[in-house]
């Protein structure tokens, strides 16, 4: 039996950090729930409040997710292609010749 499963994803704006003012965050609130009923509960509660609703595919949702991990491991350095294809080679077992 295959359950539908609804995702609400919130997220807060920009906000400035209490230890660094010239730095902002985003924070996001994800809510995972297998009831229809309480994915309309939260949507009205949320238009209710005042707040903008976006519906969104389960793709976007996968790509906002994927986005904010890529966000959060950024390190701020730069890989060439080359070292990136060469550790995927070595990875793969393709470096022998």
């Amino acid at each position: 039996m295959i359950i539908d499963q609804f995702i609400i994803v919130v997220q807060l704006a920009h906000f400035p950090l209490r230890k660094n003012p010239n730095q902002t965050s985003m924070e996001t609130l994800i809510i995972r729930t297998q009831s229809k009923r309480n994915f309309r509960l939260l949507k009205e509660l949320a238009t209710q409040l005042g707040e903008s609703v976006e519906i969104v595919s389960p793709e976007k949702a996968e790509d906002l997710t994927f986005g904010k991990m890529m966000e959060e491991t950024k390190t701020g350095t730069y890989t060439s292609r080359e070292a990136i294809m060469e550790a995927l080679k070595i990875k793969h077992g393709d470096d022998q010749q």
